[in-house]
């Protein structure tokens, strides 16, 4: 009599292709991928990181790209509309934006969905529009006096159409947690002196 395998597999299905995508990268997969990325992405990938590292209070970064020629490529020539084109479709960062229902702006389709819990979910999404605004925000920089070497923070703060950087996009859940130690290491060996630049207005 022919017996069935009862065995149980070690690894239970998470995907169609049964092992999850997530369970086989590998650090040799991640490198890879690191390096088919055009230099751009990784210049600007690299460049946010560092002021998440820098600034641990941040969760967010509001820039345009605009400011990230100025802040990031000054020795280079990269065009803005380049710039928005790897911003969009290889890092899938999006400029400020809010919902629009029945003319009230929100900050997320999932307050619509909440407020709303007797419409269908079909109908709040074709009811809802998505619009980029003009935004006031603020970004930190930081300059220094290579006579002094001392290192002074500056509040940019702006008036624009900013391209907003999420934490947990670009930073990983340890690199997270531990940031604030290494953040702490980098301010003991510098005098940090906080001044604010003018208001710059930075509408595209």
């Amino acid at each position: 009599m022919t017996t069935g395998n009862k065995r149980k597999m070690a690894t239970e299905m998470r995907h169609r292709a049964w092992f999850d995508p997530e369970l086989i990268k590998t650090d040799a997969l991640t490198k890879v991928v690191a390096y088919s990325q055009p230099t751009i992405e990784k210049e600007i990938r690299q460049n946010i990181r560092d002021m998440f590292f820098d600034f641990p209070e941040l969760t967010e970064i509001m820039m345009t790209k605009k400011e990230m020629k100025d802040e990031f490529f000054k020795q280079k020539n990269y065009e803005q509309n380049y710039i928005q084109q790897v911003l969009e479709t290889r890092l899938k960062v999006e400029p400020a934006h809010s919902f629009v229902y029945q003319g009230k702006d929100y900050s997320s389709f999932d307050i619509i969905y909440k407020s709303f819990p007797d419409v269908p979910e079909l109908e709040l999404m074709a009811g809802t529009q998505k619009i980029n605004k003009v935004v006031r925000y603020t970004y930190p920089r930081w300059d220094m006096n290579f006579q002094t070497h001392e290192r002074t923070r500056v509040e940019i703060k702006a008036i624009g159409r900013p391209y907003v950087f999420k934490l947990e996009q670009f930073l990983s859940k340890e690199e997270i947690a531990t940031r604030r130690d290494d953040s702490k290491d980098i301010l003991d060996a510098h005098k940090v002196i906080s001044s604010v630049a003018p208001l710059q207005t930075e509408i595209e």
